[in-house]
């Protein structure tokens, strides 16, 4: 990909445990190839753009319970049994509470949860 000019290019790699969808990408003067999820590949004659995900993007989720029922839902179907599943959602869980704790500005930190991020 980084021979062709174009910048309109996409390139797409699939096997049996991964779907990437390659694109160019300039900033500052300088191309780089980028690697995107699949699902971001638009239908045929649309164009291509890939938008970051900002904070303000995101939304509160009213009811968890009913999100986390569904991934239960979903792992058993896989066929997972009750132990991994549930150890499954602990795992989800906590890496939100990781996530939330470590993305907080420092000032907003409570200071409980100091065994989670590196950056205290």
């Amino acid at each position: 990909m980084s021979l062709i000019t174009k910048k309109s290019v996409l390139g797409i790699y699939f096997d049996n445990v991964e779907e990437s969808l390659f694109f160019k990408e300039t900033n500052n003067g300088t191309s780089s190839i980028v690697d995107a999820s699949l699902s971001h590949l638009p239908i045929y004659g649309a164009k291509f753009a890939v938008k970051p995900i900002r904070h303000s993007d995101l939304k509160a989720a009213p009811d968890l319970v009913k999100i986390f029922k569904r991934f239960d839902d979903v792992l058993h179907q896989a066929g997972h049994d009750l132990e991994e599943r549930y150890e499954f959602l602990l795992q989800i869980i906590l890496l939100k509470i990781y996530d939330e704790q470590c993305q907080r500005p420092n000032n907003e930190r409570d200071g409980r949860t100091r065994f989670f991020c590196d950056d205290y």
